[in-house]
Order: C-alpha cells, then sequence, then structure tokens
C-alpha cells in the first residue's frame, strides 16, 4: 500500500503486507509479516494479525497478534499485543499502558510512565492440550490418511488426472 490504511478498512493477504504511511483503525490480516512504515494508530476498532513478525515505528492503542515478533521503532503506547516470540522496542523505545504476552522476550529502554499507566507484561506461555480437541485432532489425522491411501498423494491437478472418468 503506498499510502495508509485508513480506519474501516479490511487488508487479507495470503502473503506479506507493506504499508508506506500509517494503519489506522483498519482489520490487517497477513499470512506472513506486516510492515510499517510509519505507524500504527487505532482508537477503538481495527486489528493486526500476522504469521510472521510485525515491523512499525510506532504504536498506539493497536490491537496485535503475530506467530513471530513485534518489532517497533519508538513507542508502544496503551496496546494490546501477543506474539509467539519477542516484543521489542528500538534503541532509547518505550513501552507505556496497556497489556503485552510474549513467548520469549519483551524488550524495551522504558516501561510504564510516572503517570501510574497500568503496563502488563507476561511472558512465556502456558497452555494444556484440551483432551477433546486432542482426540478429534487423531480422529482427523487418521481421516487423511485413509483419504490418502485410497486417492494417493499429489497435488489436486495429479490426483484428478489419476481418478478414472467414471469417478471425477
Amino acid at each position: 500500500v503506498r499510502g495508509s490504511v485508513k480506519s474501516g478498512f479490511e487488508i487479507e493477504s495470503p502473503g506479506h503486507v507493506r504499508v508506506a504511511e500509517i494503519i489506522e483503525a483498519a482489520k490487517v490480516t497477513a499470512t506472513a509479516n506486516v510492515e510499517v512504515g510509519g505507524g500504527i494508530r487505532m482508537k477503538s476498532d481495527g486489528s493486526i494479525k500476522a504469521g510472521g513478525n510485525v515491523y512499525a515505528s510506532y504504536a498506539e492503542n493497536a490491537i496485535i497478534a503475530a506467530k513471530g515478533n513485534v518489532v517497533i521503532d519508538s513507542a508502544i503506547t496503551n496496546c494490546n499485543i501477543v506474539a509467539k516470540g519477542a516484543i521489542a522496542t528500538k534503541s532509547k523505545g518505550k513501552i507505556i499502558g496497556g497489556t503485552l504476552h510474549a513467548g520469549k522476550l519483551v524488550e524495551s529502554f522504558e516501561f510504564g510512565s510516572e503517570m501510574g499507566v497500568a503496563t502488563n507484561i507476561t511472558m512465556g506461555f502456558k497452555c494444556q492440550a484440551d483432551p477433546k480437541v486432542v482426540e478429534e485432532k487423531n480422529r482427523l489425522e487418521m481421516e487423511i490418511y485413509k483419504i490418502e491411501g485410497a486417492l494417493g498423494k499429489g497435488s489436486d491437478e495429479e490426483i484428478l488426472a489419476k481418478t478414472p472418468d467414471n469417478k471425477k
């Protein structure tokens, strides 16, 4: 995106999303990285979901979820961020207010503010597998195994090419 992503817009990408300027209260979803040349400035709506990392100059009131890292150049202010990797600001960066959950680490020059704004930070994820979910996963894996046994493996085109005409 050569400019900004304005409030109310939605972007879904099967790869990277690059925004030259800022992301306002918009919904941005990418299976890979989200890179913002300017900053992320949200008010009430909007979120960023990345299958990879999120990079921006600053983040204000943002909701960000990343399977990788979230790296912000200057300040993270009143954000709700969940990252399986790290959450970090560069050099003299600040984290002021908000809730941050990182799988590996949270790194910044300064945390919180003299004004007493609540800044909540959690590192590491603990989760127990739900036995019902594990059972369903095992059942689905068995179904996939049976289907692959009947059809064989390969791309859709390859499997279709091997299928007799009366079974298509």
